[in-house]
């Protein structure tokens, strides 16, 4: 793909400014009225069956975790929400995980208990202790996995016989499910595990990067008083994408069993996939009726403190996101 000599011209531009500390010094002079929120999925210190945007090396996520310490104020993030006139010397910042994967557990929280940085992790609740994963994990295994080195798929044949083949793949494949309801998202997942002649009922052990929390796992780290634990729909379904009925369904059953696994009341929720269209307001109202009071989008940007509290902003900091991107991200010029 090339890229144009107006984006080449941006990217150092933004580079310099990463390099100079100068986001960090713009960011004091607009003044601190917005929290930075960070989004994470996994981190992976081993090599990937196959590399995807949601999962980050630890070595990356480590000197992202040592940045936000110096430079931010890191609070839970119910607190950073709910903050008013804040005058402090560093701007504000929360970091979150979605999904809920053992690595959160197994990787993320030595850093964030090293640093003592608290976090929130979003849970997906119907795979907690158990040998089963989120579709899109599910995907990713398959097509590392696949003996065959070409995929026939609605008419058109795509080649596989690398990973740089198979990662642009998952990335088309992920992006058409996500337009799929429910049902049939699930059907052609199926369809795509024959046709790839692998078994979608795959049993993952805690060796895997795609494993997923259990029970003693988020009590301990419960019982740290770092990390809290918020919803994220029972199977990961994305709202609109399902009928009213079914939706309220997915979000009390993980507001319930959160409660259950955590021994606490659950007041958060993130909006699995996260986009304006992924969510709307009778949504928002079954959440408030069920004692929600803050929901994660997937929107980029930084967040106004007591404000769209049910669809408050984040910054998704992608596997690639190396450290001088991330200055520029977190301090809101990216």
């Amino acid at each position: 793909m090339k890229i144009s000599p107006a984006k080449v011209i941006a990217r150092v531009k933004q580079a310099l400014i990463g390099m100079s500390g100068l986001s960090a010094k713009l960011h004091r002079v607009r003044g601190y009225h917005k929290v930075t929120i960070v989004s994470y999925h996994g981190i992976h210190s081993d090599e990937l069956p196959l590399e995807d945007h949601c999962f980050m090396h630890l070595d990356r996520f480590q000197e992202q975790m040592h940045y936000l310490h110096q430079h931010f104020n890191v609070l839970p993030l119910e607190q950073a929400l709910q903050m008013s006139d804040y005058d402090g010397e560093k701007p504000l910042a929360a970091i979150t995980f979605d999904d809920g994967f053992y690595n959160n557990y197994s990787q993320a929280f030595p850093v964030l208990k090293a640093l003592q940085l608290p976090a929130t992790i979003f849970l997906a609740t119907n795979y907690i202790n158990s040998h089963h994963t989120i579709w899109f994990c599910d995907l990713l295994r398959m097509l590392s996995q696949t003996p065959n080195k070409t995929l026939l798929w609605q008419g058109k044949r795509y080649h596989l016989k690398n990973n740089e083949q198979k990662q642009a793949l998952s990335r088309l494949l992920q992006a058409q499910l996500k337009t799929r309801k429910a049902d049939e998202a699930r059907a052609e997942l199926q369809a795509l595990a024959k046709a790839l002649d692998c078994d979608l009922d795959y049993r993952y052990q805690a060796d895997s990067p795609f494993y997923m929390l259990t029970t003693a796992a988020i009590k301990e780290m419960s019982d740290s008083g770092l990390i809290t634990f918020g919803a994220h729909t029972h199977n990961h379904v994305i709202l609109s994408k399902t009928t009213l009925e079914h939706a309220r369904e997915e979000i009390q059953t993980s507001i319930l069993e959160t409660e259950k696994l955590t021994g606490k009341p659950c007041y958060c929720f993130a909006y699995p996939n996260g986009r304006a269209e992924d969510f709307n307001e009778s949504h928002q109202q079954i959440l408030s009726d069920n004692g929600i009071r803050f929901s994660a989008t997937t929107i980029n940007g930084l967040t106004a403190p007591q404000k769209e509290l049910l669809a408050f902003k984040r910054l998704f900091i992608n596997t690639d996101t190396g450290i001088e991107v991330f200055k520029l991200q977190v301090h809101g010029h990216r």
